[in-house]
């Protein structure tokens, strides 16, 4: 008898311990849920709308490996992200808006032609301080991009009264949130997200959805105590310096001055459309290593003799014909204005580098057992344009002739 009491006793205390952690959770859930609300300014009330039930029906295991995989993808500029947002003052919980436009990703582009983590459309970002031109697209530059979409956010925030007005308005534009108060008569979440009425966009009545959803997966105890949180507050990043060089330095000076190597250069200033800083600027910055500002300034020596003339391609130009019409070899045009392939398009502007200490352009002396085809490879050269610079009709050509290739 005293042993049944024991075993009554225990599964007694295992039943209290498991409703009060029960009730805890759901308690700390209903926490969690009043906390981001109130970030964006939405009414407690809107936990009882029907909308708020897809909020609450995303947060499942699905949505989590989810979220947990993006912030992966994401991480290297999460910290940068966050910092800037938390010195900005506004709600911390809008860079899961960034997330949400382009899942971290700084190479995205919609099919609206926005660009970049913040999915900025170019008159926007240009008002916003962002450079979008032939030579540079500060979309691209992770920092500046999200100084810009703060200062958007709070502009629209001044504009509207209310956070989530604001996050709405970045979404479908200031304009069309307008015209949707106006005929909803009301500035109420739940009233702008009525789906039979279609105040709004159907992309911007779910884009609320999402954010609320991965703001909440973010806030919540389960994912702050698991390893996937790390991901934020432990991300090992390259912290940046900031520098500014002469219009026309190249990533591959910089680089070779603080023992970078290009692929590096490129990914710290994804901002740049070459591999050199805008030749019609007299300064521009770059982004290097915070650890290497100091062997920048020791080493780095800018080019006296830096000059840069714009062509226009003309019909039939081919990059060997345009090497030998500038002096520059076809290869130095190529990688100074980041063309995949030979192909060229007319009436398309590229930029000739024309430093005076270099020598671009080379002969090469066909010896016995070369191939056209293999001279062709050897200097990266298409066969065609080997064959119309050289005026050659076959793909023979005479030991100890001179062909026009390239360094």
């Amino acid at each position: 008898m005293r042993i049944l009491k024991i075993v009554f006793l225990c599964i007694a205390c295992t039943i209290f311990l498991s409703a009060s952690t029960s009730n805890k959770n759901i308690k700390d859930v209903a926490e969690t849920q009043k906390k981001v609300l109130k970030e964006f300014d939405i009414d407690y009330k809107f936990l009882t709308s029907p909308y708020y039930k897809a909020v609450k029906n995303n947060i499942k295991e699905s949505k989590k490996k989810e979220f947990a995989r993006t912030i992966e993808n994401g991480y290297r500029h999460i910290p940068v992200l966050q910092k800037i947002i938390k010195d900005s003052g506004i709600p911390e919980s809008f860079l899961y808006l960034a997330m949400i436009e382009s899942g971290f990703s700084n190479s995205v582009v919609s099919r609206v032609k926005a660009v970049g983590i913040w999915q900025f459309m170019a008159p926007t970002a240009k008002l916003y301080g962002l450079r979008v031109d032939e030579y540079a697209d500060e979309r691209k530059d992770p920092i500046a991009a999200t100084i810009a979409a703060t200062k958007y956010l709070q502009n629209l925030k001044d504009e509207f009264g209310k956070w989530y007005l604001a996050m709405m308005a970045y979404n479908c534009g200031g304009t069309r949130l307008k015209s949707a108060i106006k005929k909803a008569g009301s500035d109420n979440l739940h009233i702008l997200l009525d789906n039979k009425k279609g105040y709004l966009p159907k992309e911007t009545r779910d884009f609320i959805v999402k954010i609320l959803t991965v703001a909440n997966i973010a806030a919540d105890n389960s994912f702050k105590n698991s390893s996937d949180s790390n991901l934020i507050s432990d991300a090992k990043v390259v912290e940046l310096a900031k520098i500014d060089v002469p219009g026309g330095t190249t990533l591959m000076e910089v680089g070779d001055s603080i023992g970078v190597s290009l692929k590096r250069m490129k990914e710290y200033n994804s901002h740049l459309k070459f591999v050199y800083t805008p030749p019609t600027d007299k300064q521009y910055y770059l982004y290097i290593p915070k650890n290497k500002e100091n062997m920048f300034n020791d080493n780095f020596e800018a080019s006296q003799n830096r000059k840069f003339e714009i062509y226009t391609i003309k019909k039939d130009d081919t990059l060997l014909a345009i090497a030998q019409k500038t002096g520059v070899s076809h290869k130095i045009i190529k990688e100074y204005n980041n063309l995949t392939s030979d192909k060229l398009k007319p009436n398309e502007n590229i930029v000739i580098p024309t430093e005076q200490n270099i020598n671009y352009l080379a002969e090469y002396i066909v010896k016995s057992g070369d191939s056209l085809n293999e001279i062709s490879e050897k200097f990266d050269v298409a066969l065609k344009d080997l064959k119309d610079a050289n005026s050659l009709i076959s793909s023979n050509s005479s030991i100890g002739a001179k062909l026009a290739t390239a360094k």
